[in-house]
């Protein structure tokens, strides 16, 4: 319950909400990225469709795995721009990833420096990068038997890496349990979630075949509300300062 009270007053569920929305920008242009890699591979059979294979079999639900196999095929020539365009979501990712574990551990998002943050934001990109190559690594190798053994690893090493050394931080020793009841709860989703996506996999693609516009449409809504919320921002600072003033 004092886990509950926590997340709630954090507004837990608008955070992940922030985290999923990096996750839908990010996941495009990382699609089309190896698709172009693999395109370049050439067979179906080639290095990098067969660790996608064996990622998708090992940590997604078994409705998606067919979709590996259909990967989009980009010209080279957009494969710099898409670098870029993964490079942003990743930090973007990283951003809410941080931002939503500090809340939860009573933490301020940032240290009041915009120039320190977007650097920790970049390394910890980079080290978020690293942990889940080696999870890949570790699961393209070994199949779905170690998934959750790797992400147990995973989710101990962000829940460490990603609070502030201030007050609020947990202690090292606090990770282990709540790491691996996360890890065993995103397998048991991805196992639930296989028959779901199965029985409405023909509804889903009916619904969702032309929301190229929709999705385009929500990345515009989130910079609105982006301006939107600094301009809240700005005016209640300026507020603040003037009634400092007239004091």
């Amino acid at each position: 319950m004092a886990s509950h009270r926590r997340y709630t007053r954090a507004n837990g569920d608008a955070l992940a909400g922030s985290l999923t929305y990096a996750l839908l920008v990010g996941t495009a242009p990382a699609v089309l990225l190896v698709g172009s890699l693999a395109g370049r591979a050439g067979s179906d059979g080639s290095g990098v469709r067969r660790a996608v294979d064996g990622l998708a079999a090992g940590l997604l639900p078994a409705a998606a795995a067919p979709v590996t196999g259909r990967l989009p095929v980009v010209a080279p020539h957009w494969r710099p721009l898409l670098v870029v365009a993964l490079g942003w979501a990743v930090v973007r990712m990283t951003r809410a990833l941080r931002t939503g574990i500090r809340a939860m551990c009573g933490q301020n998002a940032g240290s009041g420096n915009p120039v320190r943050d977007a650097a920790q934001d970049v390394a910890g990109a980079a080290a978020l990068c690293l942990a889940g190559a080696l999870v890949a690594v570790v699961v393209t190798a070994c199949g779905p038997a170690l998934t959750v053994p790797a992400l147990w690893a995973l989710f101990s090493a962000i829940l460490w890496l990603a609070p502030r050394r201030a007050p609020g931080r947990p202690r090292a020793a606090a990770f282990a349990g709540p790491a691996l009841a996360a890890a065993l709860a995103c397998r048991l989703l991805a196992l639930a979630a296989g028959p779901y996506l199965a029985a409405t996999a023909e509804l889903h693609g009916d619904l969702y075949h032309r929301a190229g516009p929709l999705i385009g449409l929500v990345v515009w809504g989130s910079l609105c509300a982006r301006v939107l919320l600094r301009a809240a921002s700005w005016a209640g600072a300026t507020t603040h300062q003037t009634k400092g003033e007239r004091s």
